[in-house]
């Protein structure tokens, strides 16, 4: 299948965020919310590249993707929880409307925004966001990677090698794989955030149109997550990609496309 042509984008600078941000080749179609741009927010150690794929698929909107607070070209920004990243959003969004695309922690970061903003978040789209809250979910022992003069960088290889496999991290250039590990301490501040529930967001105060998603071949603990999330949102639908694991937003990009535009087209018919 064909890649869509690519179309203007700007690198904007938004309180240190490093944001590109993609305008429709053609005008969107009428079920896109009047005047709402769509927002894609990356998951824990990845960057807005990660969601490329994705956005060049929606290319009948407005489509603004960051590299969020201690990742990537924001690494500069230092770590943040929940808190902070939420508030990076808003800085990103700068006032406009929105549909939001989360994938991982990101789906969080969107699920949180809407309760704060029902009405600049128009619906959200939540792949596989997890919930370390819930009382059955089991927690991530950040302290596995074991002590060391750079624990921080030990766990986010450990969490790396967990995603990618073994053989695919021992490929990555060397300068790359420092990289990652720098951004060990953004990671460990955004999943200790999300292990205290005083400091998550309440799924029932969603009043949103939301979509939660899951891939057929993830694991069990992120289908459980998506199923609890759906059955606690006021008005959530759970939809299944058929053949999608965790890295869907690389590996099934066309499919989660779809998924985005009909979380706008709810957001239009509420």
């Amino acid at each position: 299948m064909s890649l869509p042509s690519s179309r203007a984008a700007r690198v904007l600078d938004r309180d240190g965020l490093h944001v590109v941000e993609s305008a429709p080749r053609e005008p969107a179609p009428g079920w896109w919310p009047d005047d709402a741009v769509v927002a894609l927010i990356h998951g824990t150690m990845d960057r807005s590249a990660g969601m490329a794929r994705l956005a060049r698929r929606l290319d009948d909107a407005t489509v603004v993707r960051y590299d969020r607070r201690g990742y990537g070209r924001s690494r500069g920004l230092g770590p943040g929880g929940l808190e902070e990243h939420v508030h990076d959003l808003f800085a990103v969004l700068d006032g406009r409307r929105a549909v939001l695309a989360g994938h991982s922690f990101g789906g969080v970061v969107a699920l949180a925004a809407a309760v704060l903003a029902p009405r600049q978040i128009r619906s959200v789209f939540a792949y596989e966001a997890p919930s370390p809250w819930a009382d059955w979910w089991t927690r991530w022992d950040i302290d596995a990677a074991g002590p060391g003069d750079d624990a921080a960088g030990d766990a986010a290889e450990l969490f790396l090698r967990r995603m990618l496999g073994d053989r695919l991290w021992e490929r990555l250039p060397a300068r790359t794989r420092a990289e990652r590990r720098a951004e060990g301490a953004s990671m460990i501040a955004e999943i200790s955030s999300l292990q205290v529930p005083d400091l998550a967001y309440d799924p029932s105060l969603v009043s949103v149109p939301v979509v939660v998603s899951y891939g057929s071949a993830t694991g069990p603990r992120h289908r459980r997550s998506a199923e609890w999330l759906a059955e606690r949102i006021p008005d959530a639908e759970l939809i299944c990609v058929a053949g999608a694991d965790h890295g869907a937003p690389l590996t099934h990009p066309a499919e989660l496309a779809d998924l985005v535009r009909h979380t706008a087209r709810r957001a239009t018919l509420g």
